[in-house]
């Protein structure tokens, strides 16, 4: 089915007019959004007139977020390239990518999944590249199952020092996500109090690897119907809400309470 007209590719200088007339014409149906990819940060405040939602494949993600490319209530998505120049061998990159446009705001991604054939560098795309491939299929199922928290209208997001981006979302029980990431190539390592986790006493890393065996009041582990271990997320104590943490390069880290 349609997910949305396409206005534009990576339009530049001039392109006023078809813009304009694309997306006066898509605008009829009520029913899908129209959108325009730019990698044209000096003109996202011109392409944002054009468009439902804007989506950029370059010039980073601070640009991307600025007042006048949001327009007040514009919905603004990445769409990551996988390209070879964006360090393959460290595929977490594009995770780091990922969680550092949920850290400030942006409601949506798009994967590109193409090969490269001719108009650009043989063998760029995430088609070329397996482990980027795997990643990005983590990052699905990450961003599925943070939805409820993600939809929320309760949302913090921040900066701790210079290098790591974070957000607080969430208005149920359960579904409380603090969001951590380091989208830089260095390490580094946090200490910083979260309002929102003061009070708690410990908080759930759902994405953490290996999970553990559930066990009952008596300390027996615990096993379904299938006779198949019922696993469940590490946890991780807290003290006086204070986060300690060491990231690595293009480290990520998420909680849930």
């Amino acid at each position: 089915g349609t997910f949305a007209y396409y206005v534009a590719d990576e339009p530049c200088e001039g392109a006023e007019p078809m813009m304009e007339r694309n997306h006066r014409i898509w605008s009829e149906d009520k029913d899908h959004p129209s959108y325009l990819d730019s990698c044209r940060p000096d003109l996202f405040h011109i392409h944002q007139r054009y468009c439902d939602i804007l989506t950029s494949n370059g010039g980073g993600i601070d640009v991307l977020t600025g007042p006048a490319t949001m327009n007040g209530h514009k919905c603004c998505c990445l769409t990551p390239g996988c390209e070879r120049k964006e360090d393959p061998e460290n595929p977490e990159c594009y995770r780091a990518y990922f969680y550092h446009g949920l850290a400030q705001g942006l409601r949506g991604f798009f994967w590109y999944c193409w090969a490269q054939r001719g108009g650009g560098r043989l063998g760029d795309g995430l088609k070329c590249q397996p482990k980027a491939q795997a990643v990005f299929k983590s990052m699905l199922a990450e961003a599925k199952a943070m939805f409820p928290g993600l939809l929320s209208t309760k949302r913090r997001p921040f900066r701790i020092g210079d290098k790591v981006w974070g957000m607080v979302c969430g208005d149920q029980p359960g579904q409380h996500y603090l969001i951590l990431v380091n989208p830089t190539s260095e390490p580094v390592e946090i200490s910083e109090e979260i309002p929102e986790l003061k009070g708690l006493k410990q908080v759930a890393v759902p994405f953490a690897l290996p999970q553990v065996q559930k066990k009952n009041m008596k300390g027996d582990l615990q096993f379904d119907s299938k006779k198949r271990p019922i696993m469940i997320d590490q946890t991780v104590p807290l003290a006086d809400g204070v986060v300690k943490h060491a990231f690595p390069a293009f480290g990520t880290l998420v909680y849930r309470w």
